[in-house]
């Protein structure tokens, strides 16, 4: 499926239950505070995506859905509009990447660190992905 580099289709949204159990369970974690991504490394599906992540702010941190919301769409941005290193690797590795990005502080930060956050979590995701294998 070609979708243009800046989009961010329904079909790269992770939202099957038991591949986000699954993601839990037998996955991997990095850490670039305050977000964290569980990845795994996924068999080649027929129509499927390269890499399909979910979004997750706790409740328990921002009890309000608008400030939840907020975090979410600006990590979706953030992702959208950074991603063309992490997509090359996973192209040049014919790999395909289940990932739920977690957003883990108490508290709201600026878009600016949160974008410098996602690109350090973003090499620290490529390095793990090419160690693998």
């Amino acid at each position: 499926m070609a979708t243009s580099l800046f989009s961010f289709s329904r079909e790269e949204h992770l939202k099957s239950k038991k591949r986000i159990e699954n993601l839990f369970s037998e996955g991997r974690a990095v850490k670039s505070f305050p977000l964290k991504a569980q990845f795994k490394q996924v068999k080649d599906e027929h129509e499927r995506t390269r890499l399909e992540i979910g979004f997750v702010v706790s409740k328990r941190s921002f009890n309000k859905a608008v400030d939840r919301n907020r975090i979410k769409r600006q990590m979706i941005e953030i992702f959208r509009l950074n991603r063309a290193s992490l997509m090359e690797t996973l192209e040049k590795k014919n790999c395909y990447l289940d990932v739920m990005l977690i957003y883990s502080h108490r508290e709201k930060v600026t878009y600016e660190y949160l974008e410098k956050t996602w690109i350090k979590l973003q090499s620290k995701l490529i390095d793990e992905i090419q160690n693998k294998q």
